[in-house]
């Protein structure tokens, strides 16, 4: 195990393109950090350099306290898992296992003469650790059965749990994920991120993985990089993440469906009030919920906030004592005992998430009220840096 350190890292193609943009991150012994973003956003490019298979443009990378800008990397004494998962295919899941180690062993051994007794002994107690190493990580894994099996004859989920267990045989400092599990179907998604939190957690082993998908992000990571053009957005825990985040960026990304923005001013009463103006809608604020720094940005270019499931169906017979809209439903879209609603507020789309249960009679084409939870909403700048609100 080891700890990892980047120091205005970049990564510049040609003369303009800067796919990795002075990252600074400092990534503990044993600590799951997940890089999440967009295409194109630099995450891919950041983990190869860390693994040496991409040269830096400035900054310095620190694996152990070792500074490895120069170090090839077979001796970085990291692994990494691909998201092709390239496994042999001539091989079968044991062979394909052990071949790291056989290769470094054979790099030693080989000036010695076959008929040398020691070379044979070493050989012999060597072939013993490998099988050993090879046949602890295909318990730990689940691939015992495999072993003399061909990739081939393997699904999707056993070959990505092979392509693991060739990084984990080798014992590495870091272990680096390469969108691993993009390839496989949803429920096997599913299955190898709760795999892979198992597996970290007994190992205690410094990861870091690369995602577009932020829903994996969030359930495997002690903390997550979000990423945009090459330049850090935030980085914190996924609750911090979710509940906290830095700019309009991150909050749009992180979170299924993604956040309502609304954008809209903000206007003050005779008595000290505040009014966010949308879409001919009006919600009142509480002067405290933006605090002082109200006043001194433009109150005719924000954007307010509000998560899916912060946007409430109101019942036909409720007392309406919150900030509310009323639109016509556009769709419905069911997923077991949760539904996502997409509404028309005057000629703006919005999206509720709310239970199944909570639907009732309402149907595509109704009229439909929904409460704003404007303590849970977030507010943003023109430029989309976020303001304090009082949660913070």
């Amino acid at each position: 195990m080891a700890t990892v350190e980047l120091k205005a890292v970049s990564k510049i193609y040609g003369t303009t393109i800067r796919a990795v943009d002075s990252v600074d991150l400092s990534i503990a012994d044993g600590e799951f950090v997940v890089l999440v973003g967009p295409s194109g956003c630099g995450k891919s490019t950041t983990l190869r350099m860390i693994a040496g298979l991409e040269d830096l443009s400035g900054g310095t990378i620190s694996i152990g306290n070792r500074i490895v800008n120069d170090v090839p990397p077979k001796d970085r004494n990291i692994a990494m898992v691909f998201q092709n998962y390239a496994l042999y295919p001539h091989l079968n899941v044991r062979q394909n296992l052990s071949f790291g180690l056989e290769r470094r062993r054979t790099f030693k051994s080989r000036w010695r003469g076959i008929w040398d007794s020691t070379y044979r002994t070493q050989r012999h107690a060597e072939r013993l650790a490998i099988t050993a190493r090879v046949d602890a990580a295909a318990h730990t894994l689940g691939i015992e059965h495999l072993l003399n099996r061909p990739p081939r004859e393997l699904s999707g989920g056993q070959r990505q749990r092979v392509a693991v267990g060739r990084a984990l045989v080798r014992d590495p400092a870091v272990f680096l994920f390469d969108e691993p599990l993009s390839n496989l179907d949803a429920l096997l998604r599913g299955e190898m991120r709760t795999e892979l939190r198992i597996l970290h957690r007994s190992l205690q082993s410094t990861m870091v993985y690369v995602t577009h998908d932020q829903e994996e992000a969030m359930s495997l990571a002690d903390r997550m990089v979000v990423m945009k053009d090459g330049i850090v957005q935030q980085i914190g825990s996924p609750a911090e993440i979710y509940e906290r985040p830095a700019n309009r960026f991150v909050a749009g990304f992180i979170g299924t469906p993604p956040m309502n923005m609304l954008a809209g001013s903000v206007t003050a009463d005779s008595v000290g009030g505040l009014t966010f103006h949308w879409n001919q809608c009006e919600f009142p604020l509480c002067k405290r919920w933006v605090g002082a720094e109200l006043s001194a940005i433009d109150q005719n270019s924000l954007t307010l906030g509000i998560r899916p499931d912060r946007l409430m169906i109101v019942p036909i017979d409720e007392k309406q004592d919150s900030p509310s809209v009323t639109g016509h439903v556009v769709t419905i879209e069911r997923y077991g005992p949760l539904a996502d609603i997409v509404a028309l507020v005057n000629g703006k789309r919005v999206i509720s998430r709310t239970a199944t249960d909570a639907l009732g009679a309402i149907r595509e084409g109704d009229a439909i009220t929904l409460r704003l939870e404007i303590q849970y909403a977030h507010m943003f700048r023109a430029d989309g840096s976020a303001i304090t609100s009082p949660r913070n």
